[in-house]
């Protein structure tokens, strides 16, 4: 495959570092609440919000809301055309940087 059928299928909802971060941090496990992914990933609230919305939009991520105690808390999850699209992503910069 060559170098411009590569760009092709570049992935352009998550290009973005913050998007592809947010999705490696997703796909390793069930679930993120959205304090320790803005924590990890040293971002304002606002800006985490926004990207994840981007996520969301595209069907990467699942926003929930879970009760624990009295807290309610918000928690992202990748779903499997996320994990799916965040693997395609992550090969297709391996090849990249291969050549």
């Amino acid at each position: 495959m060559s170098l411009a059928d590569d760009l092709k299928q570049w992935d352009k909802v998550i290009q973005s570092p913050l998007r592809f971060t947010i999705m490696a941090m997703l796909d390793g496990v069930d679930a993120l609440g959205f304090s320790d992914i803005r924590a990890a990933s040293e971002t304002s609230a606002p800006t985490l919000s926004k990207q994840l919305t981007v996520l969301e939009n595209a069907g990467y991520v699942q926003v929930s809301k879970v009760t624990r105690g009295r807290r309610v808390l918000t928690e992202m999850s990748a779903t499997p055309e996320g994990r799916q699209a965040y693997r395609r992503q992550l090969e297709l910069l391996r090849r990249i940087a291969s050549r």
